[in-house]
């Protein structure tokens, strides 16, 4: 694992400028954005690190070598030190490298340019990406490299840093200004990828159900504003905790712990709407609203919640979760008939065993245990069973499809991989229309 600097020389005649970031010393008098912002975060970098510079032919003569441009008035050379001389002033630790890529005024050469910058990152690398001088489409290409490299490599981007020079005005007002006076911030644009990466981990949860991602990035995410304030961060806190709600909530399905899936839920809900009470960067809310969508439906009881969590499933293209736990859910509901604890193993077994002795009509000489060690509570099972017909015909098929589904195929009459979700759709509306 080590740290890499990325940047882009462009191609321009860079006026002299005062560059600070935040409370950081300010880097004074330089023509490059660069110096600034590898003094700023790579001074305590070690010679395993590395700084690549890239440069398009023209940069490379213009910028990277000294007296690179001629004054268009007089046609002569303007002496003034090249980016290569600035860096070794600068006696950094890593290597400094220069990589020349095609300007990218074709598909091929944009194909070539992000070539080139995957390939100069290594596997588990920490990238800190200065943006300014990069030209046309250049940004956005290293970006979507980086975010290749993310899954490919494994790499993580610390930082994206802009010289915002523009503060000053127009060229032609910068120039008016005396050297001393012209000073630029350097914006911090790692939210900005941080939001691309919540975007895609929300999208993930709405789609297949998977938190991880989402909880993953609310713990990383809020871990150093969490130890600047000792914990006092209200928002911070909320965040976090919503990432680790979440997580255990998609964990819940995935695993099908019907007792907790309305306790889960509902702190969910609970943390969820803490959201109204913290501050977020606008861009945050919309996709926390489609969280608090998601879960919209859950919170009334645990039958209730038990079905919504079977249907939410079933729309995660978790189907044999959702099988599982409909047809646990509606085991509950008909022991709750009978007044019976939906917790007791002994009553649900009973309550399952008369599902089956319906379907198979056995006499009662033909019930095995638990059924037949208790037949006063496997006839009541059966009478609510035969009041409610449509109950019995539909666990009778979750039954079924159960089983198909637990001993993967290996049966006669093993259904076709597509039929489930038929199935499941079918299933759900009977138990809509008449629980």
């Amino acid at each position: 694992m080590a740290n890499i600097y990325i940047s882009f020389l462009g191609t321009n005649d860079y006026l002299s400028c005062t560059y600070h970031y935040k409370s950081r010393s300010p880097v004074e008098g330089i023509r490059f954005v660069q110096e600034a912002t590898l003094s700023t975060f790579c001074r305590d970098w070690s010679p395993e690190d590395r700084v690549v510079i890239f440069t398009t032919k023209d940069a490379y003569n213009k910028n990277w070598l000294d007296n690179g441009h001629v004054d268009h008035k007089t046609g002569d050379v303007i002496k003034c030190e090249g980016f290569k001389k600035r860096v070794d002033g600068l006696r950094l630790s890593p290597p400094v490298k220069n990589i020349e890529i095609p300007d990218g005024k074709s598909k091929q050469e944009l194909w070539e340019i992000f070539q080139k910058v995957f390939d100069c990152l290594k596997d588990q690398d920490e990238v800190v990406f200065d943006v300014t001088h990069a030209f046309r489409s250049i940004p956005i290409i290293a970006m979507v490299v980086i975010s290749y490299a993310k899954v490919m490599k494994r790499v993580t981007l610390r930082g994206v840093y802009y010289g915002a020079f523009e503060a000053l005005g127009t060229r032609r007002e910068a120039e008016q200004l005396p050297p001393e006076k012209r000073i630029a911030p350097i914006l911090d644009l790692t939210p900005l990828n941080e939001l691309m990466e919540w975007s895609v981990a929300i999208d993930r949860f709405k789609e297949s159900g998977d938190a991880s991602q989402v909880n993953m990035l609310a713990r990383s995410g809020v871990e150093s504003i969490l130890r600047e304030t000792k914990g006092r961060d209200d928002s911070a806190k909320v965040i976090k905790k919503i990432g680790g709600t979440l997580g255990a909530f998609s964990k819940t399905m995935a695993t099908c712990r019907g007792q907790n899936i309305s306790k889960v839920a509902r702190a969910l809900k609970e943390e969820m709407d803490k959201c109204g009470n913290i501050e977020l960067v606008p861009a945050f809310v919309p996709l926390f609203d489609l969280i608090k969508k998601q879960m919209s439906g859950f919170g009334r009881d645990e039958i209730t919640d038990g079905i919504e969590a079977a249907r939410w499933c079933f729309r995660h293209n978790l189907i044999q979760q959702a099988y599982t736990i409909l047809q646990e859910t509606l085991i509950s509901y008909l022991v709750l008939q009978v007044k019976g604890d939906p917790e007791d193993v002994g009553k649900r077994n009973i309550a399952s065993q008369a599902v089956k002795i319906k379907s198979d009509s056995l006499p009662e000489n033909k019930w095995n245990d638990p059924a037949g060690s208790d037949k006063e509570m496997t006839r009541q099972f059966l009478k609510v069973l035969k009041n409610n017909v449509k109950l019995h015909r539909v666990l009778a098929r979750l039954t079924e499809y159960r089983n198909d589904l637990n001993h993967a195929g290996h049966k006669d009459g093993a259904m076709d991989p597509s039929k489930f979700e038929g199935k499941m759709s079918e299933v759900l509306q009977v138990v809509e229309a008449h629980l």
